[in-house]
């Protein structure tokens, strides 16, 4: 291997290492409440994922998620809350919005009432699709169940955790999220290694020693 072409496959090596370290890590990561002061604006605060207040499918609100205390909690002592309220029901669901595939959710759902138990809902999307819906069982006060969404082909864009009504004035907390997200190429990044490929290819055709025929000589 000439010089030339081993600093031509050392900088290609360098790009798309550049590349890949650019467009994000795979890893897990944890989004929760207890590490803010109540009452921040947890929406946008971790970079791998938005936070949104909607009604429902269509209609967001203009509410913020917010870090608010509460003594119904799972890991003390806030949870998720929004316009200063600390619970989740059927007209308040938390949407989670990924900024990479993801192929783990999990969160945390916690009962507040003495007098009905609530049950908790997870759905988990592919852009628009539903992929599937986890509930949790019924929880009394102050108990606790983690809803955990996977999918090994990192697939999952957007959860929406809530409570469904199920005739007992539902309002339950929600804390402690936890995600693993899967790394996407950009299209430079593609286009780096496409434009490589191909000029490593060509140089590999050039190299190549060109054969050609000997006239045999007389003796």
């Amino acid at each position: 291997m000439n010089r030339t072409f081993f600093a031509f496959s050392l900088a290609l090596w360098g790009a798309s290492w550049a590349c890949f370290v650019q467009t994000g890590r795979a890893g897990t990561f944890t989004l929760d409440p207890d590490n803010y002061a109540p009452q921040t604006d947890l929406r946008t605060i971790d970079p791998n994922v938005t936070l949104r207040v909607i009604v429902n499918e269509t209609f967001p609100t203009p509410f913020a998620v917010t870090a608010n205390p509460d003594e119904n909690n799972s890991t003390s002592p806030h949870v998720f809350g929004h316009a200063n309220v600390p619970f989740w029901n059927e007209n308040r669901r938390l949407e989670m919005n990924f900024n990479a595939p993801t192929t783990n959710v999990q969160i945390d759902f916690i009962g507040a009432s003495i007098f009905s138990d609530y049950i908790g809902q997870l759905d988990v999307y592919s852009g628009p699709t539903l992929l599937f819906s986890y509930q949790t069982p019924p929880l009394g006060d102050n108990e606790i169940r983690t809803l955990t969404a996977y999918r090994a082909g990192g697939d999952i864009t957007r959860a929406v955790a809530y409570t469904p009504v199920n005739g007992n004035s539902p309002f339950m907390r929600l804390d402690h999220l936890v995600y693993s997200t899967v790394p996407e190429p950009s299209t430079w990044c593609l286009g780096v290694l496409g434009l490589g490929g191909m000029l490593a290819f060509a140089w590999n055709r050039t190299a190549k020693p060109q054969s050609r025929s000997v006239k045999p000589q007389r003796h």
